[in-house]
């Protein structure tokens, strides 16, 4: 993790400072004061580099917070894509979804993330470029799928969307002792009844 109070060097070489390290600063600085209260040159000051140093590797603020999420979703299709095809879709993608975060590896900064999601409604929006990734993997697994038509393999896609947020969700503000598969192995559930 960065030391933050470690000053930046005047001259010479530029600080170097990992992916991992930036969105380790960002994640913190976030969780304590709020997406829309810190800038991404608050970031960079706090991780002793420049705001143009963060663009180079992150286009957008959003970006910095979806950050591995985003990797995850080619998981999910290979997930979905292990599952019975005899099995209903919504059970199908519960225990994808599930396996994959209890049997993933669950990145250390994943409940700040989502905790950072959870409070900040365009992180959520169904117009963020991580949201529709996610939607579009769902829907292209759902389309695949004999006797799905393309407004079934829709709904599919945003309830399960919708589900698996609302569950990591909950899991980050309202019940720590629960494990995050737990969480949305319930919220499934629920779906489901």
């Amino acid at each position: 993790m960065i030391d933050a109070r470690t000053p930046k060097a005047a001259r010479g070489r530029p600080v170097m400072v990992t992916a991992e390290q930036i969105e380790a600063v960002a994640l913190r600085l976030w969780s304590e004061r709020g997406f829309h209260e810190v800038s991404v040159a608050d970031v960079a000051a706090e991780a002793g580099v420049t705001a143009r140093t963060i663009f180079r590797r992150y286009p957008t603020k959003a970006d910095i917070v979806w950050g591995p999420l985003t990797a995850s979703f080619q998981i999910l299709t290979d997930a979905l894509g292990q599952t019975s095809p005899q099995a209903p879709l919504l059970e199908r993608a519960r225990t994808a979804l599930v396996g994959m975060i209890r049997d993933g590896d669950i990145d250390p900064t994943a409940r700040h993330r989502i905790r950072i999601v959870g409070r900040t409604p365009e992180l959520q929006s169904s117009t963020s470029a991580p949201f529709q990734l996610w939607r579009q993997s769902l829907y292209d697994f759902a389309v695949a799928q004999p006797g799905v038509d393309p407004l079934r393999a829709q709904v599919f896609a945003w309830s399960v969307q919708s589900t698996a947020l609302a569950g990591l969700i909950w899991w980050v503000t309202q019940d720590p002792g629960t494990a995050p598969w737990q969480a949305v192995d319930e919220a499934f559930a629920h779906l489901m009844d």
